[in-house]
């Protein structure tokens, strides 16, 4: 990726994934603009790269849907009744919208998220662009 324009593309981690930034992160350091031309560019010359060429397998499919079951459920167990469960594509990605009733600043909100992030660990709602970690 960074030999193909996309300088700031980091190592992945011990498990073998990718935490990917925007914005800017700690000590000044510039993330990635995963929506600029380079990125596509470079993300469809290297696809062929990763494994089954950068589509989960249909078992970790699943295993990442029940997880992402699991964080919306746990939401709700600590004190957002209405977060919702995500949709899944028949393309193996999922979306998740939050509605008005929902209030990402919310005390409840915030130590929810704290709770449940564990179960998702690259998922939604854990770390959010620019925050370096």
């Amino acid at each position: 990726m960074r030999s193909h324009g996309v300088p700031n593309f980091p190592d992945p981690d011990s498990h073998g994934h990718f935490k990917i930034t925007s914005g800017q992160g700690k000590g000044g350091k510039t993330g990635v603009d995963v929506n600029s031309p380079q990125f596509r560019k470079a993300q469809q010359a290297c696809q062929k790269l990763q494994p089954n060429g950068g589509r989960p397998s249909r078992q970790q499919e699943a295993k990442e849907q029940q997880a992402m079951l699991k964080f919306s459920q746990c939401m709700r167990s600590h004190g957002v009744p209405k977060f919702p469960d995500p949709k899944f594509t028949p393309n193996g990605g999922s979306q998740m919208t939050i509605g008005k009733e929902v209030d990402p600043n919310s005390p409840q909100f915030k130590a929810a998220q704290k709770a449940c992030q564990k179960l998702v660990p690259n998922g939604p709602l854990s770390a959010g662009p620019g925050d370096g970690q």
